[in-house]
């Protein structure tokens, strides 16, 4: 991007409108620090901006023998929880029947082991519309049935490696990151918690992924959950510059076939989106 700046300052090129370049801090940390602080304190930076073009892009991927280039045009919504077990400390020389690690092993294994509902969002749905018209008929089929809730898991097994690559486009989706719990090895802690990594698809929110992770768990799954953190995303993408990148990529590539992609994972663009950019 960089680069890219200081070439249309060297050459002369005059873009149709202003360019801003943000060098950010911390977008992997959660752009508090970075994308954040901009957009709660010098708004003014991005007066006029409308599109925020981000570093997902540039690569390919294939099917029915075709190129296709994703083009970011939505995101999955960060919500971070705190899960936490309780029970009765003691000695580890004794036998703790309400050992809180038992019931914290437990939820996971469960929450980790199972699939969560599928979902068919609509811009998972324009996504992959979008892939199948340029697709041979038997592709098109193929990739028709994953917009069928009902077949979904089971066009994605059959997909294999790009199957997985996809399942999370399908599903509000957990991960375990971090377990903690005692200070000594010989003492059973009174309490475990630990720090969930959800990722949630437009249109859902925070009490949609802990009722889907209560209703994997089960009445049994003795642990109470806190949402600690949440980015919200706008339900609909704004498409207004999804052709303009369509045809550079065209330019580039005479093979090339843009595709409007949900991204699995968030960026520094959510928080910009507070801007309406």
């Amino acid at each position: 991007m960089v680069s890219a700046l200081i070439r249309t300052k060297s050459e002369g090129l005059l873009p149709p409108g202003d360019v801003v370049l943000a060098l950010l801090s911390d977008e992997e940390g959660g752009g508090d620090s970075g994308a954040r602080y901009l957009v709660e304190h010098h708004p003014e930076r991005f007066e006029g901006v409308k599109y925020s073009i981000g570093e997902f892009g540039g690569f390919t991927f294939h099917l029915g023998g075709r190129r296709f280039y994703p083009i970011m045009v939505a995101e999955k919504q960060v919500c971070r929880l705190r899960v936490t077990a309780k029970g009765s400390s003691g000695h580890g020389s004794l036998f703790q029947q309400d050992n809180p690690m038992g019931a914290m092993g437990r939820f996971l294994q469960t929450v980790q082991t199972r699939d969560s509902p599928t979902h068919i969002t609509p811009v998972t749905r324009m996504m992959f519309q979008a892939i199948g018209k340029h697709l041979p008929m038997a592709s098109r089929a193929r990739i028709g049935t994953l917009l069928r809730p009902a077949l979904t898991n089971r066009a994605l097994r059959l997909m294999g490696a790009k199957g997985r690559t996809f399942n999370p486009l399908f599903r509000n989706t957990v991960n375990a990151t971090m377990v903690r719990g005692g200070d000594q090895v010989n003492v059973v802690p009174r309490e475990v918690t630990a720090e969930l990594d959800g990722r949630i698809l437009p249109k859902f929110g925070p009490d949609d992924l802990v009722s889907e992770i209560r209703a994997i768990a089960g009445p049994e799954a003795d642990v109470s959950i806190e949402v600690t953190h949440f980015d919200a995303v706008p339900g609909a993408p704004d498409m207004g510059l999804f052709e303009t990148l369509a045809k550079l990529l065209r330019d580039a590539d005479e093979g090339a076939v843009p595709a409007p992609m949900l991204m699995p994972a968030s960026t520094d663009g959510r928080i910009f989106a507070k801007l309406g950019i």
